[in-house]
């Protein structure tokens, strides 16, 4: 018995690790799983910066709306008479485009602040695509008012003969066209109005849809802050 007692003394006691490696193995995950969630801090823009220059975007923003708007209804009040007299719709087609891009314009900064102040994520992309689509719009319209800028000339020498014709006298509206270009001048004095005036459509057209593309980097990087931290 004696001998017995000894060899259970002598026995090493086996402590069991498998609730602390477990308990051990659970906490590294709780601290990676930590690690990899963001905070409204994390990268090198935090959301608050990203929403604080997106808000001054926002106003440059509303603000090229007004600029196109303005212009557009000068040209519908005040230039647009002398379409009657072009034998394309170019011209016409070409402002009421910007006019609409200025209407989507205001549209979308209406819609762009409420999204980034109420942190919405469904206003920002439906924001982007606004943006998106007034790019467009402002880019066609200015390339195409370049291009038909060095063929109105020619396509008012070509039409006016047969709507002096034709329409004068017959039509109200294209007879006062052609008496109120008799009255300012000649036919080369309209013309070189009306490339300018294309000119400025262009130049309005190109220079601000290039405004458009930070406002899509900025509301697309908020989106994927957003859904970072909300999720």
């Amino acid at each position: 018995m004696a001998k017995k007692k000894k060899n259970q003394q002598q026995l090493p006691m086996v402590v069991p690790t498998t609730s602390t490696s477990s308990s051990h193995h659970h906490q590294q995950n709780g601290g990676a799983h930590k690690k990899l969630h963001k905070t409204r801090d994390s990268d090198c823009c935090s959301i608050n910066f990203v929403k604080y220059v997106l808000h001054i975007f926002n106003i440059i923003f509303f603000m090229s709306g007004l600029v196109i708007l303005a212009v557009t209804v000068w040209t519908v009040f005040w230039k647009h008479q002398y379409v009657s007299l072009l034998s394309t719709t170019n011209y016409a087609i070409g402002t009421y485009s910007l006019l609409a891009a200025g209407l989507l314009a205001l549209l979308g900064g209406f819609i762009g602040c409420c999204g980034v102040w109420r942190e919405q994520r469904p206003m920002l992309l439906l924001y982007t695509f606004i943006l998106l689509f007034v790019f467009l719009l402002e880019a066609i319209v200015g390339g195409l008012a370049y291009l038909y800028e060095t063929q109105i000339e020619l396509e008012l020498q070509h039409s006016l003969n047969s709507t002096f014709m034709e329409q004068y006298g017959v039509s109200e509206r294209q007879t006062e066209a052609i008496d109120r270009m008799q009255q300012e001048g000649c036919i080369y004095k309209m013309a070189d109005e009306l490339k300018h005036h294309l000119i400025l459509l262009g130049a309005i057209g190109l220079g601000i849809c290039v405004i458009q593309v930070f406002g899509m980097i900025l509301s697309c990087c908020l989106y994927v802050k957003l859904k970072d931290v909300l999720d």
